[in-house]
């Protein structure tokens, strides 16, 4: 559903909301980037994963999960490109889901409903994240990059002696 639905400040916005919560057991809030559905639609998107409820009660102890996805392997652009280049968290969604919602910084994290209630049920990831702002950065080992430079440069000595060769 459109992000915009999740954060609304008007009365039906925010009865649904409240509906949902009351009347199913929200498993989890999946935030997906802007861009994830172009060329059709630019629009930022979340999915919702509920279970059924056997009986309509807003439980405020439960906690619902959040997924923060920042890309999808795409450019996320209406020139729709896919590559390794492209930023992918599906393999950490599925993984950290198959862990049984596990949570990962700066990736995923429990809200209760009882705050969610207090912020008047909205539902955007962006308003409980813990880690607004923050990105995963992986740094190499620094003798990993080392060694790499140097086979780089016996290489290009190889490759020049053997054109000096030829001249």
């Amino acid at each position: 559903m459109p992000e915009g639905s999740l954060f609304g400040t008007n009365k039906d916005d925010k009865e649904i909301r409240r509906y949902m919560l009351e009347n199913t057991k929200l498993e989890a809030v999946v935030s997906m980037p802007a861009g994830v559905f172009q060329p059709y639609a630019g629009v930022k998107t979340s999915f919702l994963i509920f279970k059924k409820k056997s009986a309509p009660k807003l439980d405020e102890k439960e906690k619902i999960w959040f997924f923060d996805m920042r890309g999808d392997g795409s450019s996320l652009s209406a020139a729709k490109k896919f590559g390794p280049q492209y930023k992918n968290d599906i393999p950490k969604l599925l993984e950290l889901w198959g862990k049984g919602q596990a949570t990962a910084k700066p990736y995923s994290w429990f809200t209760t409903v009882k705050e969610i209630a207090e912020n008047d049920y909205i539902l955007s990831a962006n308003t409980y994240s813990p880690y607004n702002g923050e990105e995963e950065i992986s740094h190499r080992e620094p003798k990993e990059i080392l060694k790499e430079i140097e086979s780089g440069e016996k290489n290009l000595e190889l490759t020049l002696s053997e054109v000096k060769k030829l001249l």
